[in-house]
């Protein structure tokens, strides 16, 4: 697996998923579940061939390209280029690419640092099921970092994260911890939330830079 840099959000180490560490995809997800990246680089002839379909509005294309153009796949690295891509196909629904442009933000690599923008996409893909976006959203809803604080809701993405497939383990740690701070009509609120949850595309309007 490529190497994947480490940056410190949260006051925790947190794992930028430099796309790759996102892998394996939702193999449910149909086609956002992504091809296989096991080879170090993409071909040229595959590089042709998603560029040709990502001009196309193939948002699954336009996903590989930008893994491209960030880990330098066949191609020489290109941030900026890949930015765009990966923000293309998270217009066009594509969840990974959500989560990319959320932690982007979040972090301010490559792109201003917008919190409240990191948590549209974070929700966005934490409102198709992946368990990734969850906890970084439950993250910001505890904080109230780019949002209100609402330990509630926070409690509801953390308790779905540590369900996901894969799950985010470090969301049981997290929730037991925000727990011993809520009563416990908030605790089975969000237990109730979370119960209730049903993965669904989201179309609430993008906050202004």
């Amino acid at each position: 697996m490529p190497l994947m840099r480490v940056f410190c959000l949260h006051g925790q180490s947190h794992l930028l998923i430099a796309v790759l560490a996102l892998l394996p995809l939702c193999g449910g997800c149909g086609r956002d579940g992504g091809a296989p990246l096991d080879s170090p680089a993409f071909t040229r002839d595959q590089l042709r061939t998603y560029e040709e379909s990502a001009n196309h509005g193939d948002r699954e294309a336009e996903y590989l390209l930008a893994v491209a153009f960030q880990q330098g796949l066949g191609v020489r690295a290109d941030l900026p280029t890949a930015i765009h891509w990966f923000r293309r196909a998270a217009d066009h629904g594509h969840g990974r690419a959500e989560v990319v442009l959320g932690a982007l933000n979040e972090s301010g690599e490559g792109i201003p640092k917008n919190l409240a923008q990191a948590y549209y996409w974070y929700e966005r893909a934490a409102r198709r099921g992946i368990a990734d976006a969850q906890f970084d959203l439950a993250q910001l809803l505890r904080e109230g970092n780019g949002t209100g604080r609402d330990p509630v809701n926070a409690l509801k993405w953390y308790l779905l994260a540590s369900r996901g497939r894969p799950r985010v383990k470090a969301a049981d740690v997290e929730s037991a911890e925000l727990m011993r701070q809520l009563t416990s009509d908030q605790i089975a609120e969000a237990q109730r939330l979370a119960d209730g949850f049903q993965p669904e595309p989201t179309h609430v309007t993008p906050p202004s830079p």
